[in-house]
């Protein structure tokens, strides 16, 4: 970046019309920015982990209401203001600030409680309503078998006695 300001320079102390300083081709100049980034390129840079910004995160446990009295402030229009957020939550001292990490492991331990109470109780449950449905529909099906077949046969009877009352006159 210094070897650019210095060639600007040079440029600006050598040109007598400013006006076509920086305008004498486009390509050289896109050169130029490539051959700053391809210098540049080679420093390098610290990425953030997600263990390096767990460290310094951290949370504040709020109750229910709580929760509720602050989403009716951002309802209200005016934001969320920071002297309000303390009128309902209270001091940071009384709060209950937790490291980030405890938030990890206490959504962790509430993700398997609620696996382990739906494997154990509500899958069986559901099972148990699917299979009661389906014998329900089997006995609907064959009883509704059974009724079309009497009336298929009480049809067939009309048909036969009209039939023969026809053959007669």
């Amino acid at each position: 970046m210094v070897e650019t300001l210095k060639s600007w320079r040079k440029r600006w102390l050598s040109c007598g019309d400013t006006e076509n300083l920086f305008r004498d081709n486009p390509s050289n100049q896109m050169q130029g920015v490539m051959q700053l980034k391809a210098t540049n390129s080679g420093m390098p840079m610290k990425v953030a982990q997600r263990i390096d910004v767990s460290k310094f995160m951290s949370y504040i446990k709020v109750s229910r209401t709580q929760l509720n009295h602050i989403k009716r402030l951002k309802q209200s229009g005016d934001g969320i203001q920071t002297k309000h957020v303390s009128r309902v939550i209270g001091g940071l001292d009384k709060s209950h600030v937790k490291p980030y990490g405890a938030l990890l492991e206490d959504e962790q331990r509430r993700l398997r409680e609620h696996w382990l109470e739906m494997s154990c109780n509500d899958l069986p449950a559901a099972f148990e309503v699917l299979r009661e449905r389906k014998v329900l529909m089997e006995k609907s099906i064959k009883l509704l078998g059974l009724e079309l077949q009497q009336k298929n046969v009480s049809v067939l009877r009309k048909v036969r006695c009209d039939l023969s009352f026809n053959s007669f006159s």
